[in-house]
C-alpha cells in the first residue's frame, strides 16, 4: 500500500492522531509508538513509523513544516 496508507493505518491503530484546523494538520505520535518507556532511543517500530510519516510527507515537499517533541519527567534508564 501507500505511505498514506500505511499512516491511516498507525492513526486507526492509536499510534498516531492528525487533527487539521483551516490549512494547518497537527500529526501526534504517542510516546509509546516511538520509545521504550524510560529510554531516550527510537525502537525499531518507532523508525518505521518515522519512515512511513516521511514518504507519506515527502510529496508535500513545497510546504512548511514544523516539527516538535515533547519529553516526560521520568527518569531514562
Amino acid at each position: 500500500g501507500s505511505a498514506a496508507d500505511s499512516i491511516l493505518a498507525d492513526i486507526q491503530s492509536g499510534a498516531a492522531r492528525l487533527e487539521q484546523a483551516g490549512e494547518r494538520f497537527t500529526l501526534t505520535m504517542s510516546d509509546a509508538a516511538l520509545f521504550k518507556e524510560g529510554t531516550a532511543e527510537l525502537h525499531e517500530k518507532g523508525q518505521a513509523l518515522l519512515d512511513r510519516v516521511a514518504a507519506g510527507l515527502k510529496p508535500l515537499a513545497a510546504r512548511e513544516f514544523v516539527v516538535g517533541a515533547h519529553s516526560d519527567n521520568a527518569p531514562v534508564k
